[in-house]
């Protein structure tokens, strides 16, 4: 169990402090989006054809979803008045843990998951938000949502 515990750990450790550099370093990564891009694909292709090094896992992870959601800018912003990010933070776990503990993965294809998965987590953080919303509103709390 402690094994286990200490590979989680380090994961999100390397994760969330890779993170707060790229929140750091944001204006050059911008600038040279393009040079990253190249070394991304560096990686991956060094990753998946010539040497598998778990350390990496990290570093092409979190460097492509922050490529992917540099280049397409606003493409995938979901536009609302607020941002509802916070409750797609606070849904996405227990409800891929359902997914897991109910073993829909093994049933379909792991594109079909992940976007039913994307689907469920976006529409019930939409539901809580605008729960949410009406009862601040209810609450004569209002000024939080101007």
């Amino acid at each position: 169990m402690y094994d286990i515990m200490g590979r989680q750990f380090i994961g999100e450790f390397c994760f969330y402090y890779l993170g707060v550099l790229c929140y750091i370093y944001l204006d050059h990564i911008i600038n040279n989006k393009w040079k990253i891009a190249s070394v991304l694909i560096a990686l991956i292709f060094i990753k998946y054809r010539i040497w598998d090094f778990p350390a990496s896992n990290p570093i092409v992870i979190t460097g492509c979803s922050l490529w992917l959601s540099i280049a397409t800018g606003n493409l995938f912003t979901i536009k609302i008045k607020h941002n509802i990010s916070y409750f797609i933070y606070l849904c996405h776990c227990p409800i891929i843990q359902l997914f897991i503990y109910s073993n829909i993965r093994t049933s379909l294809n792991m594109y079909i998951y992940f976007g039913i998965t994307t689907l469920i987590v976006i529409l019930i953080s939409y539901m809580i938000y605008i729960t949410n919303k009406k009862i601040i509103k209810a609450e004569k709390l209002s000024f939080l949502y101007k």
